[in-house]
């Protein structure tokens, strides 16, 4: 199973989105530590208004429907 230092968050993946019924440009992941050093995940988000919020990954839903393009219907025929 992946932990979190497994993954790479540093790259930049501008994708539409939407938190809390806000239009948003997600910019990318960030990785941080509590103050227990348990690590999680929050989205780089960019509002309409230009401001930036580190989102928790529960509050985004993405807009562009890119999972699509690995999404195989041929399967579901079978």
């Amino acid at each position: 199973m992946a932990k979190f230092s497994d993954i790479l968050v540093s790259t930049n993946e501008y994708r539409p989105c939407k938190v809390m019924g806000r239009k948003c440009l997600f910019h990318q992941w960030i990785k941080k530590n509590d103050i227990l050093k348990n690590e999680y995940l929050l989205g780089l988000i960019e509002f309409e208004d230009g401001h930036l919020e580190e989102v928790p990954v529960n509050n985004i839903i993405f807009d562009d429907n890119k999972i699509e393009k690995y999404y195989f219907k041929e399967r579901e025929d079978k």
